[in-house]
């Protein structure tokens, strides 16, 4: 018997109750995905495909985020999901900065400015674009833009959470003359339908990286893993040789 079945029937189950229910919260973020009372009653292989409040949501990301924002700070990300990653950046960068985010998925385009309005964002935009190769996007790209690297490589600070175009990326930065100061790369395995379509490489990352002329200063694992538990997670904070 597939293990998650439970939390299949549970989705499908509960879905016309959604959106009476309340906005959840991850990471301290609002976002346009509802959760109802049974969410937080229910054991987490139960609800698991569904969105409840999540205290750690993207922790380490936002975390490898904190070490290199500041005041004033330009910042750049590479994928979008709901949206929390730009918030708490938007956050950090205060009202002198601003963020831009390039989101493929026409679903997380939507769900993501939505959660700029819930959370009164007036210093971020997300931009329904595809950056480096289309690996796996969550939804469907309709006529999301293409943007070349080197469109997006002029900010202070760029967080790519790619879901496997991170290889295409690095390798891009290789060859722009002024890349951004510092990264923050997100890496793991990608799965398409439960298979395994994008390897875990750290390695291939590493040098990437160094190629680039970046050096890790930081590394972050996430002990949830990606992919539902599936799969080890980790997050690279870098600095380039020039800073």
């Amino acid at each position: 018997m597939n293990a998650d079945i439970p939390a299949i029937i549970y989705q499908q189950l509960t879905a016309p109750f959604r959106p009476s229910g309340r906005n959840a919260t991850l990471n301290g973020v609002r976002v346009e995905s509802k959760t109802i009372w049974t969410d937080e009653v229910l054991p987490d292989a139960v609800t698991k495909f569904v969105v409840n409040d999540e205290p750690a949501y993207e922790y380490q990301y936002v975390r490898g985020l904190s070490d290199v924002c500041s005041a004033g700070s330009e910042v750049t990300l590479i994928g979008g999901g709901e949206g929390v990653s730009t918030v708490s950046a938007a956050e950090m960068v205060g009202p002198d900065g601003f963020v831009t985010t390039y989101e493929g998925g026409e679903d997380q385009v939507r769900a993501g400015r939505r959660t700029l309005q819930l959370n009164d964002v007036q210093n971020a935009q997300i931009r329904h674009a595809v950056v480096g190769d289309d690996v796996s996007l969550r939804s469907n790209k309709g006529n999301a833009d293409v943007v070349p690297v080197s469109d997006v490589a002029e900010s202070d600070v760029l967080g790519i959470d790619a879901d496997g175009a991170e290889f295409s990326i690095l390798r891009s930065l290789a060859g722009i003359g002024q890349p951004p100061e510092r990264l923050v790369v997100e890496h793991h395995a990608v799965r398409n339908d439960g298979e395994v379509v994008v390897e875990f490489d750290r390695d291939e990352v590493v040098s990437l990286l160094e190629t680039a002329g970046y050096e890790v200063t930081k590394e972050y694992c996430d002990a949830r893993g990606a992919n539902y538990g599936k799969d080890a997670e980790i997050i690279l904070v870098c600095e380039h040789n020039t800073v």
